[in-house]
């Protein structure tokens, strides 16, 4: 049995501008969470690992904000916000590692979670997953099932809850995730994974900045759906040549479905109305590859990162709004490192790297239309020291 008592306080002020013609806001959050967990394992023969749980969780909020939008064109009035609520989640678990025959693994579990801070909800949330090994081991089939319990996030919410449309809180999401995939080891130093997954939320969550004062609100949209396809290659290091590496690439869709179910919002999203969600980038990829040279210490690293764009809703010259897919960008970054007596318990080990190697700044984001377009560093240079002892 494992039984731990945690506590966490975060503090976050909003300093207000010093001209007298910018949106004016200011506020303070102060954010407490107390929680005790207690965690029992069994193991019963090679067939069952069974384990169960219990997370209890006290939440309390405290925020202060007031918000003057001036002479700036603005959606939201000015106001002068004090919230103060206390709230918690309680929550119990069951599951059981169960293997009926040698190739066969079964992850089972129920989850029960009681939620309650200016929304409220509860609910069992199943868990499956299964995997089926071949060829001793190289080739694995696998097949998970989740559903998901999810309460908003505590940042703001208050605040969020008290702009949000007809004073409607954001709302716990609720999701089904499906995944399926294979796995299979080559030559003793290569693995390959393809997954494909797709989910559908209630209550789909998002942010919404207010104006222009870096200040974010949780929102939550009727329904949300992703889906996805995920390969991956991991190379371990073949000795003789010092050389390791690893690809990933993954195509995926994000979108999220109106009306908003509840939260700060500034869209006017109708009805079964579909957009697609800020982090829908159609294609990632990254790759590196690793050279290290164990006599002597060194090695060397090249890292690469391509993107196809998130969605972004611009302004044209005559007012009206478009929705607009950000252009593509291919960033290359290169390391170098010398690990000094590393055949000893004690190590010193010198670090440099070189980051957006080719100088490409890109843009990245538009968080809402009340924010610039964001654009990537450009090429950046560092260096590091670690020792141990």
């Amino acid at each position: 049995m494992s039984t731990s008592l945690y506590e966490r306080t975060v503090r976050a002020r909003l300093v207000p501008t010093s001209d007298s013609v910018s949106i004016q806001a200011s506020g303070l959050r102060d954010d407490v969470t107390l929680g005790a967990k207690s965690d029992y394992s069994l193991f019963l023969g090679a067939r069952h690992a069974i384990k169960a749980g219990v997370d209890l969780t006290l939440l309390r909020l405290r925020e202060d904000f007031s918000f003057d939008p001036r002479e700036t064109e603005s959606e939201v009035a000015p106001f002068n916000f004090r919230g103060r609520e206390t709230g918690g989640q309680a929550s119990a678990y069951l599951q059981d590692q169960y293997r009926p025959f040698k190739n066969f693994t079964a992850n089972l579990g129920l989850r029960y979670d009681e939620y309650n801070l200016v929304t409220n909800g509860h609910a069992f949330s199943p868990r499956l997953n299964l995997a089926y090994s071949l060829n001793g081991g190289r080739t694995v089939l696998h097949f998970a099932y989740n559903r998901f319990f999810a309460p908003p996030p505590i940042e703001n919410l208050l605040l969020s809850a008290q702009l949000g449309f007809n004073r409607q809180p954001p709302r716990i999401a609720r999701s089904n995730h499906f995944e399926a995939g294979v796995r299979r080891a080559l030559f003793d130093t290569l693995v390959l994974r393809l997954t494909g997954y797709w989910r559908a939320d209630k209550n789909s969550f998002e942010n919404t900045e207010l104006a222009n004062v870096r200040l974010f609100l949780p929102t939550t949209f009727a329904r949300g759906k992703a889906y996805g396809l995920e390969f991956s290659a991991q190379l371990a290091e073949i000795k003789p040549l010092g050389l390791s590496g690893y690809l990933s690439y993954t195509a995926q869709r994000a979108f999220q479905t109106g009306p908003v179910s509840g939260g700060f919002t500034i869209e006017d999203l109708g009805a079964g109305e579909r957009t697609v969600a800020a982090f829908d980038q159609i294609h990632t990829a990254v790759a590196g590859l690793t050279w290290r040279e164990h006599r002597t210490g060194f090695w060397t690293s090249a890292a690469f990162d391509y993107g196809s764009g998130t969605p972004a809703t611009l302004r044209e010259t005559d007012g009206e709004e478009m929705l607009v897919r950000l252009p593509d960008h291919f960033v290359a970054n290169l390391y170098f490192g010398l690990d000094l007596l590393h055949h000893e318990q004690r190590s010193v080990g010198v670090q440099f790297n070189i980051e957006n190697l080719t100088n490409r700044v890109y843009r990245i984001a538009k968080e809402s239309e009340f924010t610039p377009v964001q654009f990537s560093a450009p090429r950046f240079f560092s260096g590091s020291m670690r020792v141990r002892f």
